[in-house]
């Protein structure tokens, strides 16, 4: 295989992503088009039709592979079982959302950016909208990330990156009863992390799951189990 030629794993988790899952496959495909390009599919206890959908992209797609929860178990949680499901001669490991907020096209910019010697970058929306529980709650989760986890100073995080092999088998390793990925990732010093911006576009179909509360009791269990519950 060619150095410009990098095999890809994209690990996505789905929960009733019928809607925006041919979509998505077909522009990963196509911003892919020069590199080997291999879809993780983990449905988390989906109640659309999205269970379907991925056995049939799996037919039309020979690089599509599928994992099934069978109860909703958070996206957290998908993300950690397709890290542990990645192919052992992947070079690089990508993990986005189903609902097309994280543009596939933006995949170029993240492969470019980790060859520059990097070990994880994170895409993050700039100018993005919302609730403004939801902003200051991102702000909130940096400071605690910056404090206490080792999050360097500037690094903003997303749900969109792209990661080394070998980063991604050490998270995918992670013991204990609470995952959150950042704060597992963030854990593996030294790690030459960054992040890009690409422009914020609102959500097409669906509505987020989270709101004051749950973000509150999210912040509050990775201050526990990754801060003071270690600390012990």
């Amino acid at each position: 295989m060619t150095e410009n030629k990098k095999t890809i794993e994209i690990i996505i988790p789905v929960y009733n992503g019928e809607k925006t899952l041919i979509p998505l496959t077909e522009r990963i495909h196509a911003s892919l088009s020069g590199h080997p390009v291999r879809l993780l599919f983990v449905d988390d206890g989906s109640r659309d039709g999205s269970r379907e959908l991925i056995l049939e992209l799996q037919k039309r797609y020979p690089s599509v592979r599928s994992h099934f929860h069978r109860e909703n178990q958070g996206q957290q949680q998908a993300v950690l079982r397709g890290l542990s499901m990645i192919t052992a001669d992947c070079d690089y490991v990508v993990t986005m959302d189903d609902d097309l907020q994280n543009p596939p096209e933006l995949l170029p910019r993240l492969l470019a950016e980790i060859r520059q010697d990097r070990d994880l970058v994170y895409g993050v929306p700039e100018g993005q909208a919302g609730p403004l529980y939801r902003r200051v709650g991102s702000q909130m989760r940096d400071i605690l990330f910056t404090l206490f986890l080792g999050k360097p100073r500037g690094v903003e995080v997303s749900a969109y990156r792209i990661m080394t092999r070998g980063l991604a088998q050490k998270i995918a390793a992670a013991q204990g009863p609470f995952f959150y990925f950042s704060a597992e990732a963030f854990r593996h010093k030294p790690l030459r992390a960054t992040h890009i911006l690409y422009p914020y576009s609102p959500r097409i179909h669906g509505t987020s799951s989270y709101n004051l509360r749950k973000l509150a009791c999210l912040y509050g269990r990775i201050l526990y189990y990754y801060v003071i519950r270690r600390k012990r």
